[in-house]
This record gives C-alpha cells, structure tokens and sequence, in this order.
C-alpha cells in the first residue's frame, strides 16, 4: 500500500525591504540612568522604613508586656503574618490582574 503525501505548503513570500516597517530600537541604558536607579532607592527606602518601625513597635510592646523577649517573638509573629495574608490574597488576585510587567 502505498502512501498518500500531502502536498507541501508553501511559505509565503517574505515583505521586501522597502514595505517591512522600520525597527524600533530600544533606548541604551546610558540614556535612562535615574530610572534605573528609582527602583533600588525605593526598595532601600522601603526596607530602612521597615526596620525602623519594626524597632519602635518592639520597644513599645517591650514597655506593655514586660520582656523585650516577648516582644520581640509577638513582633516577628505579627511581621509574618501579614506577609502570609498579603501572599494569600495577592494569590487569590493574580490571576485576575494579568501578567506583571517590570
């Protein structure tokens, strides 16, 4: 028995040169140095801010609770917890939101 070969397809012909749509070259990195930049900076901002009122929350549960050790551990619970809970419900959302873009 022999076998019936499809025809093949042909490909169709390439745009010439003149009617391709001129490329779009991205701007260098040298040209875009404060954006770059931003995103540590705030990131840096954003951890110092952190720690900052992770200190004053310990020093004020340490004067309600008695034992810096306490609260300390109640600090760090709370801490966690609300990155748990806000990874819970960026998980439940993210679908929705689409792809991120960065």
């Amino acid at each position: 028995m022999a076998r019936s070969r499809r025809p093949r397809r042909r490909r169709p012909a390439s745009p010439t040169p003149a009617s391709r749509p001129p490329k779009r070259e991205a701007a260098p990195p040298a040209s875009r140095p404060a954006a770059a930049a931003l995103l540590p900076a705030a990131l840096l901002l954003s951890g110092f801010a952190s720690l900052v009122y992770q200190v004053v929350w310990v020093r004020r549960f340490a004067v309600t609770i008695g034992t810096a050790n306490a609260a300390v551990t109640l600090v760090l619970a709370l801490f966690l917890g609300g990155l748990g809970l806000g990874a819970a419900l960026a998980g439940r959302s993210g679908g929705r939101l689409g792809a991120a873009r960065l």
